[in-house]
Order: C-alpha cells, then structure tokens, then sequence
C-alpha cells in the first residue's frame, strides 16, 4: 500500500504474458502527479533486466521489448528531469506496449 498520493511523476512498465491476471497499479492509482502505466507484450519479469538474450529464443522479440523499455524510460527521464518538451514516444511505432494508462 502506498500511504497518501505520490507527488513526484511515475512510469510503470510491467510484463505480461498471454493470460495474465493484470498487473498492480497501485503506483498509477495512487499519483497526484503525472503518471505513465502499461504492460509489455510477450516479456516476463527477467525481460526488464536486459536478460532476454538468454530468457527469450527470439533475438528479434528481446530487442524490440528492450528498445520499448529503453525509449520510455529515456523519454520520461528527459521530461521529468531535464525538463525536455519533447512529446511520447508514439505508441503506433511500439506495438509490444498494451493496456496504456496515462494521466
């Protein structure tokens, strides 16, 4: 449980595999801030440390997870740190992101 709402921006990026019951948001629930949450298709929790090389049979699939992963992060650090105005990332070039909630 996270006491009171959370007052500094939040992104949360969670796997998801076919099947999964929906990931906590309890971060994204409890913002008063700018908050980012979604789900990435086909990853699981190992996916988010880099390890898809040896987690994931399909180069192809890990890299792609990985450049959404890395391309979020960098955007929401830019924005929320540096105070860049660059916009999002566009979700129609990162198919992998699902269940997107911002607010």
């Amino acid at each position: 449980m996270v006491p009171g709402p959370l007052l500094k921006p939040t992104l949360t990026m969670n796997h998801y595999q076919t099947g999964d019951i929906n990931s906590d948001m309890t971060v994204f629930n409890s913002s008063a801030s700018p908050a980012y949450w979604f789900q990435i298709s086909n990853t699981e929790h190992g996916s988010f440390g880099g390890w898809y090389w040896c987690l994931n049979r399909d180069m192809a699939s890990g890299r792609q997870a990985s450049r959404t992963m890395n391309v979020f992060a960098l955007w929401f650090l830019n924005t929320h740190l540096k105070g860049s105005t660059d916009p999002m990332p566009a979700l129609k070039d990162y198919p992998r992101v699902i269940n997107f909630k911002q607010k």
